[in-house]
């Protein structure tokens, strides 16, 4: 049997040069202070994974673990409630840096008014009751969470334009939302694009690290390669 230890995995590649198994995890060792900007700077001009700190995700590896499948997500006319549920976790923590959120289990007004201003273009009170929607809803059951608000949502697949990727009107005592699913993804993966650095990986901590590229287990070699591991199939 080859041994794959030692290998970055994602450079593990099969004969058509695609990884052909991909293990990818967290950094559970840093427990320190966000880098500081001028560092940001410096990684800006140095974007090779080779050189990198390897400790620490880059733009290029956040472009293709997660902005490129949601951007292509986006261009299929179907694909915008898909690219929402995975975009979403990309806007909390991109907006839990900036609103100085942290990792509070209760997210205060500031964090709100950040998705109202920049992402949704509402008012307070509707920022909160769609983002708790979406976000608790698609997060946890694939659907919209209405247990705690008279709300409708609608997905569209024609947009609501370029200004307006949300669109809010109360109709009775029920406020309903049209949502263009596709634009929104969108704009989140472009916001945490062009400030990767200063913002959305200086939310680094010790409860949610970025992901990294990491070595091959060594217990888990005889299972990448087809074969069962020794002492059954359960984890060891």
């Amino acid at each position: 049997m080859p041994s794959t230890s030692g290998q970055n995995i994602l450079r593990n590649a099969s004969s058509d040069g695609l990884p052909s198994t991909v293990f990818i995890i967290a950094n559970p060792a840093y427990h320190g202070p966000a880098p500081s900007i001028q560092r940001y700077r410096f990684a800006m001009n140095n974007l090779n994974t080779e050189s990198a700190d390897p400790t620490e995700m880059t733009l290029e590896q956040f472009n293709a673990w997660y902005a490129d499948p949601i951007l292509r997500l986006c261009n299929e006319k179907d694909g915008g409630i898909a690219a929402l549920i995975l975009s979403i976790p990309l806007a909390e923590r991109y907006f839990r840096q900036t609103s100085d959120s942290g990792q509070s289990s209760k997210l205060g007004d500031s964090f709100y008014r950040q998705i109202g201003e920049r992402l949704f273009n509402l008012h307070l009170d509707e920022t909160k009751k769609l983002w708790q929607c979406l976000r608790d809803g698609l997060l946890h059951q694939a659907s919209f969470n209405h247990q705690s608000h008279k709300v409708k949502i609608y997905i569209t697949r024609k947009g609501t334009g370029v200004d307006n990727r949300v669109r809010c009107k109360e109709i009775g005592q029920v406020l309903e939302f049209v949502v263009d699913a596709r634009a929104l993804a969108e704009k989140i993966v472009k916001m945490a694009q062009m400030n990767f650095y200063d913002v959305f990986r200086a939310g680094l901590s010790s409860s949610h690290p970025l992901l990294v590229e990491s070595e091959i287990p060594g217990w888990a070699e005889e299972f990448l390669t087809g074969e069962k591991l020794a002492g059954g199939t359960g984890c060891p």
